[in-house]
């Protein structure tokens, strides 16, 4: 879950500087998770529109034909509270990454196959050529 120690939630008395520190320790990779993932939403022109909304497309188009194997976008799975930052970051990579190879292997499969055929057409053309 994401609920920080008792110390870094600031219980009464305590001296800042430690809370401080308990909390950066229990929580700081928590954060930088947070803030990787949300600098990779507002960026602008066309590197924005790759890390924003072109994930939100593969995401809906994988999810619904592999269900079993991909989840949720980002901005719906990190509203789960029994997901950390770290383990949304970390599994969106992981679901990308899978995403991006099915589909340069789909595009270089086409991309043989038509090969494939344009050569078999030359093939044929030049015996009835002869």
């Amino acid at each position: 879950g994401r609920a920080a120690g008792g110390a870094a939630r600031g219980g009464g008395g305590g001296d800042m500087a430690k809370t401080c520190k308990d909390f950066s320790r229990v929580r700081g990779k928590e954060a930088v998770a947070l803030v990787d993932l949300s600098r990779g939403w507002d960026m602008k022109g066309l590197k924005g529109a790759c890390k924003f909304v072109i994930p939100i497309i593969m995401d809906a188009v994988f999810g619904k034909i592999f269900p079993f194997l991909f989840r949720p976008n980002t901005l719906s799975w990190i509203q789960n509270p029994d997901r950390s930052f770290t383990q949304v970051r970390r599994r969106k990579r992981w679901d990308n990454t899978v995403q991006v190879s099915m589909i340069v292997s789909a595009l270089t499969a086409c991309l043989l196959a038509a090969k494939m055929a344009l050569v078999a057409l030359f093939r044929v053309a030049m015996k009835l050529a002869v």
